[in-house]
């Protein structure tokens, strides 16, 4: 890639760091006493471990992680770090981001199957495939970011810099951001949609019949959970591709990059309220789920 691209002196703003600030602490606060109380109760509270206790405590894991590196990626914007904590910093953040979203698709899925095939849920659904999925995410986030690390650290020299400023000299090139985008995000997305609309129109179904109260509150919590999920990942990913876009395309617009890097430092801030609207789902999307396990015993076409 041509060096020229990483060249432009970009800086935050006030404003920008305002809104940060403004933002952030709260979410912070928030999302870890939140995360906390919903890791203790359920891991000591609730003594079995159903499908939805696993993915909710992997789910609370990881938006705790994200959250504790905060401070840090806030440190980050006004000293400079040295190369390889600078490395950890970005890596943590991004895997455990990625890490939510795939979780959260997850239990998008199991949440669909419950719901619109409660017979086959039987035989596809349990315990053991939820933490097999959950440890493949896991194993699959943490080595593409071993790789990407790798590949960075031949390309780039060890001095000291500010990290997530969008002006390190080893960026990823287009390839791996397209990978992260489709896989990432948009296959994610899709798969919500497709799950969350279906689920809904099964719960739609009947909706005068006992359990009426019910089957609308799944159905709110169900489309909450897909607004909530596009609008804290959408800005980010959009921000994160025309960055990198137009470091291929125009590398000599300085007054543009620096305008994209503003938008990633607002919408990252932005895709940290998940963590915090994550954990006051939780015991909404435990209520949901025994629903679905309770509400669909009555015969209905498993197709």
């Amino acid at each position: 890639m041509n060096n020229t691209t990483w060249l432009c002196n970009i800086s935050m703003p006030r404003a920008v760091e305002t809104f940060q600030m403004v933002l952030t602490i709260p979410v912070l606060i928030l999302g870890l006493v939140f995360n906390a109380a919903a890791l203790f109760v359920l891991c000591c509270k609730l003594r079995d471990w159903t499908e939805t206790k696993i993915y909710m405590t992997n789910l609370a894991i990881a938006d705790f992680i994200l959250l504790l590196s905060l401070p840090f990626k806030m440190a980050t914007y006004n000293y400079k770090f040295a190369k390889q904590l600078c490395t950890l910093l970005v890596s943590v953040y991004y895997m455990n981001m990625y890490v939510s979203i795939l979780i959260i698709t997850a239990i998008s899925v199991d949440r669909y199957i419950a719901i619109k095939h409660p017979f086959r849920a039987r035989t596809l659904r349990s315990p053991l495939k939820a933490a097999a999925v959950c440890l493949t995410i896991w194993l699959v986030i943490v080595s593409f970011s071993v790789m990407v690390n790798t590949d960075s650290k031949r390309k780039g020299s060890q001095h000291q810099q500010k990290c997530f400023h969008g002006n390190d000299s080893t960026g990823l090139s287009l390839k791996p951001i397209l990978l992260i985008e489709i896989a990432g995000f948009c296959m994610p997305l899709v798969i919500l949609i497709f799950c969350s609309t279906q689920a809904i129109y099964s719960l739609s179904k009947d909706i005068s019949s006992e359990c009426r109260d019910e089957k609308r509150r799944g159905i709110n919590v169900i489309a909450t959970n897909l607004v909530v999920f596009f609008v804290c990942f959408a800005p980010i990913h959009v921000a994160m591709f025309l960055q990198h876009l137009i470091k291929i395309v125009d590398p000599s617009n300085c007054s543009l990059q620096q305008q994209l890097v503003n938008l990633m430092h607002v919408s990252s801030c932005i895709a940290n309220t998940n963590c915090c609207l994550d954990a006051v789902c939780y015991y909404f999307v435990a209520k949901e789920f025994f629903l679905s396990s309770s509400v669909q015993t009555s015969p209905q076409r498993d197709n």
